[in-house]
């Protein structure tokens, strides 16, 4: 895993230097969910440059391709916005098992570890609303003919991994709904583990109907646990400690620009 970790920095490295600040793992190896032939896939944070500001050009957010999957590089100050937004594709970095800080930013990143789980929590409202939309997303797309998944639509009649996301979500949904640690959250017991592994491999093959009845009955499951559900108020000094770490970042960032110029 930090093999991967150190390709992907030292790739993404000789494309951004010094603006590259942190690079970090995500996907089904962060909880427990891989298998033979699962991608290894990243994000990555890199800083404005003087110009970028004072031209206002949008904010980098790009996909680039590397030795062993993908890696999502964003500017941080868009990164900062989608944790904000609580999507669990990114808040997951922060409790990422391969993480990369570049160490002259080190120290300025570090409040955003502290305060992981009050990150996490910064939005409730938010955090729900993205993973039942998450849901519903991977159902609509469990029969679609993708180009990533039109042979198993093909030989199988629906995409697996569609599925299992659906009953992954499920079960992050009710453990965050019950103030569990957002680690264990993303990590699926034991036996759900198997059965999402055994589901997402074709292992244990549905028919379509099944699938679709599978689904809707996680889907059913989401929507009665969030029926009841009272979020907290937005955590507005957590959006000051990540306002705060983005400031400073890019003021060291910008005074290191000017020197060398």
């Amino acid at each position: 895993m930090q093999e991967h970790l150190m390709k992907c920095v030292d790739i993404l490295k000789s494309k951004y230097g010094k603006k590259l600040i942190f690079v970090a793992l995500y996907g089904s190896q962060n909880y427990g969910l891989e298998f033979d032939g699962s991608d290894y896939d990243f994000k990555a944070i890199v800083v404005p440059s003087l110009d970028d500001i004072v031209f206002n050009r949008k904010p980098a957010s790009t996909t680039i391709e590397i030795e062993d999957g993908l890696c999502d590089v964003k500017d941080l100050r868009k990164m900062i916005g989608c944790w904000k937004k609580q999507n669990i594709n990114f808040v997951e970095l922060l409790f990422s098992k391969a993480i990369w800080v570049n160490p002259d930013y080190k120290e300025l990143f570090q409040p955003l570890f502290d305060n992981r789980e009050k990150i996490v929590h910064y939005d409730e409202r938010h955090a729900i609303n993205c993973i039942v939309g998450m849901a519903m997303e991977k159902y609509h797309a469990l029969f679609k003919p993708y180009p990533s998944q039109i042979g198993v639509i093909e030989k199988y009649g629906y995409a697996a991994k569609q599925l299992s996301h659906i009953w992954r979500l499920k079960d992050i949904l009710v453990k965050y709904i019950n103030k569990e640690p957002y680690l264990d959250c993303l990590t699926p017991n034991e036996l759900l583990r198997e059965l999402l592994i055994a589901i997402k491999s074709y292992t244990y093959v549905y028919s379509p109907d099944k699938a679709k009845s599978s689904a809707l009955t996680a889907i059913d499951s989401i929507n009665e646990f969030v029926k009841d559900f009272e979020p907290a108020p937005v955590n507005e000094k957590i959006g000051l400690v990540m306002d705060e770490v983005t400031t400073n970042i890019i003021r060291k960032a910008l005074k290191e620009e000017l020197l060398e110029a």
